[in-house]
């Protein structure tokens, strides 16, 4: 009976709901600094140290949330089992935080006809697991080291956003201005002058959403660019795109995301998208994800195992 009564509450459980509503505390938490700006999103992959995993999609945000959320000083996460194979069990009190995947299963298809058949039809159906995880600062004994590397196989900083940017074989320019925008007409991307801005990390992380944005053209990844004006779901949803993408980029490479030239602005309507579709945060992060891998294929390769 307790068995039965614990499956039926995994499923009425709404992870998509769950999330979503993670991300929307963190987004509100966040906009309450418009001057002083605190980038929403990780400047750091989450990684399993005992697997070496680097968490992917929407897991990198659901971890980037609690670790921001409860001020874990790094982004190391391991299940359980682990911790306590490790030597370094859980701590008594400590709650954990679920990371999700999608599983699939065979479903029977009942024949629609009258006629008899031998043959079980069957089609394929998509499912979200849901797993938890706990970071290592909420482990006993757990030593973390000074400097936490990914290893990632990237180059670091500076030289790597350079790399990516010119590797990309992105068509963009610099020109004295007050705008960053990419143009799906022109397949160009137009950057202020690099001398413009107040640090090269602001530069390249500013090139590095704009790339992520080219991704998006109809010969690469192909996302929809139709009926885009500031403020509307199409805008909002493929900034959100832009966003995610390009705070992976710069958590791989280790500089700090500095993007967002109207952050009140682009967090309301990026609530907007959220509040009205539980599911907008797993497909832009879907697409994020595509867009870091096309363009860390194209400049340095990863050598990391993908969780």
């Amino acid at each position: 009976m307790t068995t039965t009564k614990h499956m039926a509450q995994a499923v009425k459980r709404d992870i998509h709901q769950e999330v979503t509503d993670q991300i929307i505390a963190m987004l509100e938490d966040c906009g309450e600094y418009e001057q002083a700006w605190v980038n929403p999103f990780p400047t750091f992959r989450p990684q399993n140290p005992i697997s070496g995993n680097v968490y992917r999609g929407v897991n990198v945000l659901i971890l980037g949330a609690a670790a921001l959320r409860k001020r874990y000083p790094v982004n190391l996460w391991m299940t359980f089992k682990q911790a306590l194979e490790n030597g370094t069990p859980v701590k008594p009190g400590e709650r954990s935080t679920y990371v999700v995947r999608y599983g699939v299963y065979d479903k029977t298809i009942e024949s629609e006809d009258d006629v008899d058949t031998s043959e079980t039809l069957t089609e394929m159906k998509m499912f979200l697991k849901y797993y938890p995880v706990f970071n290592v600062s909420q482990l006993d004994g757990y030593v973390i080291p000074e400097i936490q590397t990914q290893g990632t196989g990237f180059l670091e900083g500076i030289d790597a956003a350079e790399r990516l940017l010119n590797d990309s074989g992105a068509n963009w320019v610099e020109q004295k201005g007050n705008v960053a925008f990419y143009s799906p007409e022109k397949d160009c991307i137009t950057l202020p002058m690099r001398s413009q801005f107040k640090s090269a990390e602001g530069f390249y992380s500013v090139a590095l959403h704009e790339l992520v944005h080219w991704t998006g053209h109809s010969s690469r990844l192909n996302r929809n660019f139709t009926r885009m004006r500031f403020g509307n779901h199409n805008y909002a949803f493929e900034e959100l795109v832009a966003e995610i993408g390009a705070a992976f980029l710069c958590g791989a490479i280790g500089i700090e995301a500095k993007t967002l030239p109207n952050h009140a602005a682009y967090i309301k309507s990026w609530l907007e998208v959220l509040r009205n579709d539980k599911k907008a945060i797993f497909t832009a992060a879907a697409q994020a994800q595509k867009a870091f891998d096309l363009l860390t294929e194209s400049a340095v390769s990863l050598n990391s195992k993908a969780a």
